[in-house]
């Protein structure tokens, strides 16, 4: 067995040529980052909506999310009645704000921000987005975190 011992500043030059050698071929090969996709459509004003194989149902055992395919439903999440609401809302014509304040009045929760409300509800369509339940992409940017104790 042969042994290949590495210094520590062997090693971070050999990572750093490595570096190097990948933004420069970042730099010289125009256009090769990933575009944004054509079959899933950008929503800029984030009137957010599931797929249409995506169907809401309410159950015995509350809210659930059910993928219609091959002739059969699948169900692919169960949600307590906020999460349950905002899917419902979820139609492509309501804004994130709109579906935020429907569950402040619909459901009589109590909040103590509005502005903090709608963050959340963006947080939570946003994690439905990255498990792939949204027909179009669904962004937030982070602008301001609170921390509370």
């Amino acid at each position: 067995m042969v042994e290949n011992n590495f210094s520590r500043r062997q090693f971070l030059i050999g990572l750093g040529g490595l570096a190097g050698m990948a933004i420069a071929g970042w730099y010289f090969q125009p256009n090769t980052a990933s575009k944004q996709s054509d079959t899933i459509p950008v929503t800029p004003d984030l009137r957010p909506s599931l797929k249409p194989e995506y169907e809401v149902r309410e159950t015995a055992d509350g809210v659930e999310l059910f993928e219609n395919g091959q002739g059969k439903a699948k169900m692919v999440g169960r949600f307590n009645d906020i999460g349950g609401y905002i899917l419902s809302e979820m139609d492509g014509v309501k804004s994130v704000e709109e579906i935020a304040t429907g569950v402040l009045s619909k459901l009589k929760v109590s909040v103590t921000s509005i502005e903090n409300f709608q963050g959340k509800t963006a947080l939570f369509i946003a994690t439905l987005a990255e498990a792939g339940f949204l027909s179009s992409a669904f962004y937030i940017n982070v602008v301001e975190s609170e921390v509370t104790t």
